[in-house]
């Protein structure tokens, strides 16, 4: 039942450098709440405003809506490749990164970040990415949990940097979709442009 219920309240919007700042400040108040809760830093303080707007520029970046209301946002793109070669199970194919997964704490929960996932598969498949890539904070092993539900790979950890030059942790994630199968939510999706 609430898979259906999901399928018909969520929808994404792609959202314009110059409408960002909504947001941005899902990514702040997660920060937020993941300091309080968790003892976890690495959005707190966030990354800056304006490496938002620009990836608004260059990426995908969405808003998870539940009818007039903005509860998540994340940011899909063919990325830079900036990771390194041996961390993937096949560097030859073509990837989508996903960066900034964020549902508001009050919404958390309730499913609707796996929706979001599923839908980030659908996009993968339908544009013909081969993978899916992203890195989480390596403290962060609720999550770590919830990606490997999902059928994630769990491909390694390394340091990195981040905007203000603070060094952390991250595990590596990789999942391999197929383009033949396109699962029934992304028929029954909007996402609008």
């Amino acid at each position: 039942m609430l898979a259906n219920h999901i399928q018909t309240s969520l929808h994404l919007v792609k959202y314009r450098p110059d409408e960002v700042k909504a947001l941005y400040d899902i990514i702040v108040e997660c920060g937020q709440d993941m300091f309080l809760r968790f003892g976890l830093s690495h959005w707190h303080p966030p990354y800056p405003f304006d490496v938002m707007q620009r990836n608004a520029a260059r990426m995908d970046v969405y808003g998870v809506h539940h009818g007039d209301e903005l509860i998540g946002t994340f940011t899909t793109g063919a990325g830079d490749r900036k990771y390194n070669h041996e961390l993937w199970s096949d560097d030859s194919m073509i990837p989508l990164y996903l960066y900034k997964l964020a549902i508001r704490p009050i919404y958390q929960g309730r499913g609707w970040g796996r929706w979001c996932i599923e839908q980030i598969e659908n996009m993968a498949t339908n544009r013909q990415y081969r993978a899916i890539r992203f890195d989480v904070i390596a403290s962060h092993l609720g999550l770590r949990s919830f990606f490997k539900e999902l059928e994630y790979s769990e491909r390694g950890t390394r340091f990195v940097s981040d905007y203000y030059g603070v060094k952390w942790e991250v595990a590596f994630f990789e999942k391999v979709v197929s383009h033949s199968s396109i699962s029934q939510i992304d028929q029954q999706a909007s996402i609008c442009g």
